[in-house]
């Protein structure tokens, strides 16, 4: 019986085909399940490490703060403790006076009983001198009763030099709210106030719409001339006289809500601004200074870009007989950048302004958030 030959083997079949692609089609299927996963378990992670560090930013912001309001009431204390050593040198000078009394009369009077009776007068007098001198010395000296908030607010009149740049304006930055609260809260405190007036830092007299509308305007083709030559936008500056200069507001409820108002529009119209208040101060004191009328001027801002021995030179040029008083609102909206560059500039607007705070019978203040 002969033998019947095999088939030839054959691994290339259709079953072998159909397993080859069923394995493939699993290993996709798992690939993608499993890309899935992993995506949403890295977004989670980069959203929690997002949060670790901007909450690390806002706590080295108001530690920055915290240290800049540390010295400046250092420095608040230092004055006060300057003042109360010149009190005591003129108690000091009194009870000298007194004791040369005593010698002139001793040397006047002929008579020892009425020699002896004016000495023991004048050494009672010296006693109650004596005993208001220590009296003086180991009572601490209470804070002026016209300070609100470590803020002289005796002025007559008020003006605002508001810095309404990106930085302190713009939504990401989450400052804009509190300028308005601290805004109101600096007409909150002089009841008694004559007028007011707000200007922007570059010199602009928030209430003259037709000025800020000229300034839009000037912008925007600034930026597209840019936009076609390439170049970058340069902010316009103020130009002309505005029928707001030299002028108040009147201090009633509806005049410090116009105030309050003008800001807010101002913002809203996205007028462009420059950080520095040189031009504001400059502003400020062409158009009010030679009165009689004593003004406090406000400046909010967050930057300094500025020459600090040019401002010393112009305040102390126009402010030399006192009529102004400085006072500086700090914001730290830009403290919450990661970048050195802008904290350098928010330590120098808070030492500038602390200078000239103190050099022209204001305070500054350090907003912590």
């Amino acid at each position: 019986m002969k033998a019947r030959a095999k088939k030839p083997l054959n691994i290339f079949s259709l079953s072998f085909m159909d397993c080859i692609c069923c394995g493939f089609g699993a290993v996709i299927l798992l690939f993608v399940l499993n890309r899935g996963t992993t995506v949403g378990a890295m977004g989670q992670i980069y959203e929690t490490s997002q949060e670790e560090e901007d909450a690390m930013h806002e706590m080295r912001a108001e530690i920055m703060v915290n240290t800049l309001k540390a010295k400046v009431k250092r420095d608040l204390l230092k004055q006060e403790i300057t003042k109360t050593q010149k009190k005591l040198q003129s108690v000091d000078q009194e009870v000298a006076t007194l004791y040369n009394s005593v010698s002139e009369v001793v040397n006047r009077v002929p008579d020892l009983s009425q020699a002896a009776t004016s000495v023991e007068g004048l050494s009672n007098q010296l006693h109650e001198a004596k005993q208001e001198l220590e009296k003086k010395r180991n009572t601490p000296q209470p804070w002026n009763a016209d300070l609100v908030g470590g803020i002289p607010a005796d002025s007559e009149y008020v003006i605002f030099i508001i810095d309404t740049s990106g930085s302190m304006t713009d939504r990401k930055f989450r400052m804009l709210d509190t300028i308005k609260d601290k805004l109101r809260d600096v007409l909150a405190m002089y009841p008694e106030a004559k007028g007011f007036q707000i200007l922007s830092s570059d010199g602009a007299y928030m209430l003259d719409k037709a000025m800020a509308s000229s300034r839009v305007q000037a912008f925007n083709s600034q930026s597209i001339l840019s936009m076609l030559t390439g170049g970058g936008p340069s902010i316009p500056p103020v130009r002309g006289g505005s029928a707001q200069a030299g002028r108040w507001v009147k201090p009633d409820r509806q005049g410090r809500q116009l105030i309050f108002d003008a800001f807010v529009e101002y913002v809203r119209m996205g007028v462009p601004c420059q950080s520095s208040p040189r031009r504001g101060l400059e502003e400020a004191f062409q158009s009010y200074s030679g009165g009689k009328e004593e003004i406090s001027i406000f400046v909010f801002g967050d930057d300094w870009g500025d020459n600090l021995d040019r401002m010393v030179q112009l305040t102390q040029q126009k402010n030399a007989n006192g009529q102004f008083r400085i006072h500086g609102v700090g914001f730290p909206s830009i403290l919450k950048r990661n970048s050195n560059t802008d904290s350098d500039g928010a330590f120098k607007f808070a030492n500038a302004l602390r200078w000239l705070s103190s050099e022209n019978g204001g305070a500054f203040i350090g907003i912590s958030r």
